[in-house]
């Protein structure tokens, strides 16, 4: 099952797709299809909370369907950015939001008034955090060093739920995520086997693992693997042969040996690691979404992507 959730992130291209230029005449068409803002109106707070609308939310699904599977060789770290396609299929972006409506609503009970403020305090338990590297990319840095393992084993699986699909949202909608695509560092910190599988309920784990790698609308440029334990070096292995080639290349796990000291400046360059990643001085203000829950003001604003095309 997970070797198909991965093997789905980029969907499908079909002869008889429909494409067309502007990200207005993606919208149109897609509204003729069916009245969005009606079908995802349980979701208008979520929404709302990051400054956007239900066309906000369309026009991300539109920029991922506009986006070629290269990539673009202007950027010199590894994984390079989005390249673009010269129109928009629209079909493939209704195809995505047709399953991100449907995942939406097997949750729509746990995510009422879903916002930052509702997760303060949990959001700091799992010590995620955003940054912009040196090509513009989002960085996405999910360590399990940083957690805070007594107050996570106490939280209800619905709370969980509710972070990780907050946190999805402020990455399809963030602007640099759209044009230049996502970059997901994870630190394993050794963990154990048991302790492990015992992170999240089985179908609770699949669930998210869905979401995040299929559903939402943003390419994952490359995938850095840290600190692995032996257990998770046997299960990649075990997947990788399974694995499209194109997912095998956007994949890095660095290990002593492996890699040269400073590798992972050669993923997101300098001054974009935030603090607290190993053997990495990191900068507490490349994080935006700390300077977000502080209350400083968005670190970003509504994107004006493919303004010639509104």
């Amino acid at each position: 099952m997970f070797r198909g959730i991965v093997n789905s992130a980029g969907g499908e291209t079909h002869p008889d797709d429909v494409q067309v230029d502007t990200l207005k005449e993606g919208r149109e068409w897609l509204y003729q299809e069916k009245d969005w803002k009606d079908s995802l109106k349980d979701y208008a707070i979520l929404f709302g909370d990051l400054d956007s609308t239900t066309d906000d939310v369309l026009n991300s699904f539109l920029h991922w369907a506009s986006v070629d599977e290269t990539t673009d060789g202007k950027c010199h770290l590894k994984g390079g950015v989005n390249a673009k396609e010269t129109r928009i299929n629209v079909s493939r972006a209704k195809r995505r939001l047709e399953r991100y409506e449907n995942w939406m609503a097997t949750v729509a009970e746990d995510l009422k008034d879903l916002t930052a403020m509702s997760l303060k305090n949990t959001l700091p338990i799992f010590g995620m955090k955003l940054t912009i590297d040196g090509c513009q990319r989002l960085v996405w840095w999910l360590d399990l060093t940083a957690f805070d393992w007594d107050a996570f084993h106490d939280l209800h699986p619905k709370d969980i739920a509710r972070t990780f699909v907050w946190m999805s949202h402020y990455m399809m909608l963030h602007p640099n995520g759209q044009q230049y695509g996502l970059v997901f560092v994870n630190s394993l910190n050794q963990i154990g086997f048991w302790p492990f599988m015992q992170m999240l309920p089985l179908d609770l784990g699949m669930q998210l693992d869905e979401f995040l790698i299929s559903i939402i609308p943003v390419k994952t440029k490359f995938v850095v693997l840290m600190e692995r334990p032996s257990w998770a070096k046997f299960a990649y292995q075990l997947l990788r042969p399974f694995l499209q080639a194109k997912m095998r290349r956007r994949v890095a796990v660095i290990e002593k040996g492996q890699h040269p000291p400073g590798y992972l400046y050669e993923v997101v360059g300098r001054g974009s690691v935030p603090e607290g990643i190993q053997s990495y001085p990191g900068s507490k203000k490349a994080d935006i979404i700390h300077a977000y829950l502080l209350g400083k003001g968005r670190s970003w604003k509504p994107s004006t992507l493919f303004s010639n095309k509104k």
